[in-house]
């Protein structure tokens, strides 16, 4: 059975969030590190990140509903022997319908199906997918249903999108599976977002990241050669999976972007969402200014679930655009991108928001990548999606009372997706 938490104590959980996200603290990196095409960056990042590089991976970019969709559907009716599946958003609709059929579908074939599901992001999803997907046989959990004794707990979310086929691919971004992900953002109702297919040795740190929280909601461990099955390389990139578990491992993604800004020697590149960054990360911005490293920013326009964000933001993109940074505004829709590319060599993406409540309290997961051809290949989708924006000026960056939305609370409640 769901429990759906009432008004109430959605907004308190809001109000604890926004409190609390200011008091984490990131690990200690070097203000000056080497460069990212360095040994000893890529070393640095190891210890960050708490996750070893791999070799021979092969990334591939799916960008929007139209691309990513299709893909990951397959991936599932060619499963042979196991699926493994955790994410935040999973409501009702038409996206979520497909993906609990096919995850049937595969379980009555025999493959084992194992999904997690967070309920406070997924508390409407739909109660017969749920009873379709657990008759044929699938495992699916909750993670951390609302406990009015637990509030502290339950602020805890897993934000993390991952899912993995036969142990042998994987799949990480921001998309979550409602229908405001479908399309190819074309209009205000199809979401603009990415998503990113991996193939390699890489893929067994996604497997392994799943099982952190799949013990926890189902008491049991999973091994053996259909999750864990030797892996051959792919492709050339280095890439590793970094979990974002606040609760057991501290800060490591926050800590992440930090080190890699300041070890940018020519340019940062970020696309993200929920832009709320922490004073370090701000410093650390305006260091790469003053170094003469040139950073663009592109920020959600008036297509947002969260306008709450765009007010808050707004002082540190005031003074990051003094300083000389581009910031940018996209237009045509909501943008629900997390992405940051480094000196068009180190990219970071995956579900993690730039901002305190992903690197402090949610669980999240992120793919990191040393690769140029990578890197250039985001650098064009973000130049794009560039095309798309309005470059902002110190004037539109004012903050002004009027602009305060009406319904800010209820903006607050819809929270980050």
């Amino acid at each position: 059975m769901i429990v759906r938490p009432p008004l109430l104590a959605l907004l308190l959980g809001s109000i604890v969030t926004l409190l609390s996200s200011c008091s984490g603290r990131f690990q200690e990196v070097p203000l000056s590190p080497p460069g990212v095409r360095s040994a000893e960056f890529a070393t640095l990042m190891t210890q960050v990140a708490q996750a070893p590089w791999v070799d021979r991976n092969h990334v591939t970019t799916l960008e929007n509903g139209n691309g990513y969709f299709p893909p990951m559907l397959e991936a599932i009716a060619r499963a042979k022997k196991t699926i493994t599946f955790e994410t935040f958003v999973y409501k009702q609709g038409r996206v979520g319908r497909e993906f609990s059929v096919a995850f049937a579908q595969a379980a009555r074939r025999g493959v084992k199906v194992h999904v997690i599901l967070d309920a406070n992001g997924s508390r409407w999803v739909d109660k017969n997918d749920i009873a379709m997907m657990e008759a044929e046989g699938v495992e699916f959990f909750l993670f951390r249903s609302f406990n009015p004794l637990k509030l502290g707990r339950y602020n805890n979310r897993t934000h993390r999108k991952t899912m993995v086929v036969d142990g042998t691919l994987a799949y990480t971004g921001g998309a979550g599976y409602t229908d405001l992900w479908i399309g190819d953002a074309q209009n205000q109702y199809q979401w603009r977002d990415t998503q990113y297919e991996i193939r390699g040795p890489v893929v067994r740190q996604f497997q392994e990241g799943f099982l952190e929280n799949w013990k926890e909601v189902s008491g049991k461990t999973l091994h053996g050669p259909d999750y864990f099955p030797p892996l051959p390389a792919v492709g050339r990139m280095i890439s590793h999976f970094s979990l974002g578990a606040p609760e057991d491992r501290g800060d490591t993604l926050g800590s992440s972007f930090l080190l890699a800004i300041n070890a940018a020697q020519q340019s940062i590149l970020i696309e993200h969402a929920y832009f709320i960054p922490h004073r370090d990360l701000v410093d650390a911005l305006l260091r790469a200014r003053q170094r003469g490293v040139h950073v663009e920013i592109i920020v959600c326009g008036e297509h947002t679930d969260f306008e709450i964000c765009r007010i808050a933001q707004r002082p540190s993109l005031l003074q990051l655009h003094r300083a000389g940074c581009q910031i940018w505004e996209y237009s045509p829709t909501m943008m629900h991108g997390k992405l940051l590319v480094v000196d068009d060599y180190f990219s970071a993406v995956g579900s993690a928001n730039f901002d305190d409540r992903s690197f402090f309290i949610n669980d999240e997961a992120n793919l990191h990548v040393l690769d140029a051809p990578f890197a250039r290949e985001q650098r064009e989708m973000f130049e794009r999606d560039r095309k798309c924006c309005k470059l902002l000026t110190s004037k539109d960056l004012r903050f002004r009372l009027h602009q305060l939305p009406v319904q800010l609370g209820a903006q607050t409640i819809k929270g980050q997706l």
